[in-house]
């Protein structure tokens, strides 16, 4: 089986049913998704254009002195992000009014004031 946008990663999915599959596919993109390119803060800085391209294919570490400082990514990528950190946001909230940990709604937002939440 080959891992599509990459026809270097072949491998043994025999035995392996459908779902499986699915899967391991989507890790391995997943994966991908979080290697990045890094490039020096000046160079980013001299070759911003080049960057903001390099950007819409993965994100882009940029470092100082050799440690990352900022990540550049496309905007599109940016919002699923944000997408995947609310719906995982939403289950772990299903999952506390299961278990009858759930609050009202006068409490939640004091305590959002507060800076509890």
């Amino acid at each position: 089986m080959e891992i599509p946008g990459n026809n270097n990663i072949v491998f043994q999915t025999r035995g392996l049913t459908k779902r499986v599959k699915v899967i391991i596919i989507i890790k391995i993109i997943t994966f991908r998704r979080l290697i990045m390119q890094s490039i020096a803060a000046k160079e980013a800085k001299t070759h911003f254009g080049e960057l903001i391209d390099k950007a819409q294919r993965g994100p882009v570490s940029i470092e100082k002195y050799g440690r990352p400082v900022a990540v550049i990514m496309s905007s599109e990528e940016y919002r699923q992000i944000k997408l995947e950190r609310l719906r995982a946001r939403l289950a772990m909230g299903e999952i506390q009014l299961d278990r009858g940990e759930g609050i009202d709604g006068r409490t939640f937002f004091k305590e959002l004031k507060e800076g509890k939440r």
